[in-house]
């Protein structure tokens, strides 16, 4: 309880000196694309060739971003006709709910950019993809393509909950890209894991609140976490991300537990750090992978016997 306490002072001494240094950030909330898209499906819950050469000459930076993975009007209208339940589903329970979206996104946005001690301009477009990805972060904003985020929501009171956890998560990933100095993307699974779980962990100190998206990984990880440790720490310094990330495990394990080891770690560190400002900064650039997990003490926690080390 006392951490708990404590945790919201500091985030609320953050908020405060921040908005007393820095602006308010320039939101550019478009659901524009969405929209045109939804003009076209309606007719018959399918887009002609030329209609989805239409949808995706729309000036829109979140199509632009996606153009890759939508990758042609023939493939977008082959991933329509294939799914075309998920696309339904996203017009009728997400859409409405993200036209209305704005100001809670600003919101989340705005205290995301203070906690981090942040600024500028972000850019969140709403679209409708190729059914291949849910939400995309580049230094210039966040996408968030809607027949796969809106996959299980089934309220608008979820859409809206989802909708908020999701920008939530990516706005983090923007200020990462903008802090990185790297030039290779080329990961290592503990680098990629730390990423996405600095996402999670610091987007849940943002919105007061554990996410929907992190339950399942939650509980499993309370329940196994020696042997997540055990398994993970043997290739975290390898390329290969299965089972791990971005793919369904063959155990029983559930996806993107990367996310949650990624996320304790972080968590250990932050925590444990007196100086917020620079371990945020720290986390965000992320210079050396290793150095943050041996400053997090993480493996000592779980393993204390073979890990027991002093660090400066």
């Amino acid at each position: 309880m006392k951490q708990i306490i404590s945790n919201k002072l500091v985030f609320v001494l953050l908020i405060y000196i921040s908005s007393s240094l820095q602006a308010h950030a320039v939101t550019n909330y478009q659901t524009s694309a969405a929209e045109a898209f939804l003009k076209s499906f309606s007719q018959n819950d399918a887009l002609s060739l030329e209609e989805a050469n239409h949808y995706l000459a729309n000036n829109s930076y979140g199509l632009k971003a996606l153009s890759a993975r939508i990758n042609g009007a023939k493939n977008l209208t082959l991933a329509i006709d294939n799914n075309t339940q998920d696309y339904r589903h996203a017009i009728d329970i997400c859409l409405p709910v993200a036209m209305q979206l704005e100001d809670d996104a600003n919101e989340i946005i705005s205290k995301s950019l203070s906690f981090l001690l942040e600024s500028g301009n972000v850019s969140v477009d709403i679209v409708f993809g190729a059914n291949n990805t849910a939400a995309t972060a580049t230094p210039d904003g966040i996408i968030l393509a809607l027949e796969s985020v809106c996959k299980g929501v089934s309220s608008a009171k979820e859409a809206e909950s989802i909708l908020l956890e999701y920008i939530a998560h990516e706005i983090i990933h923007v200020f990462q890209y903008r802090n990185s100095k790297r030039t290779s993307l080329n990961f290592t699974l503990l680098e990629i894991s730390l990423i996405e779980g600095a996402a999670d962990y610091f987007s849940e100190i943002v919105m007061e609140r554990s996410g929907e998206l992190q339950k399942e990984r939650e509980t499993y990880g309370a329940k196994h976490e020696k042997m997540i440790w055990s398994e993970f720490s043997k290739v975290m310094y390898e390329n290969e991300y299965f089972p791990w990330l971005y793919s369904k495990p063959k155990s029983n394990m559930p996806p993107d537990m990367g996310y949650w080891i990624g996320k304790r770690i972080i968590k250990k560190l932050y925590e444990q750090t007196p100086s917020k400002k620079q371990v945020i900064k720290d986390i965000l650039v992320l210079k050396d992978a290793k150095r943050i997990l041996n400053r997090s003490l993480y493996q000592n926690q779980i393993s204390p016997l073979r890990y027991f080390q002093i660090f400066s």
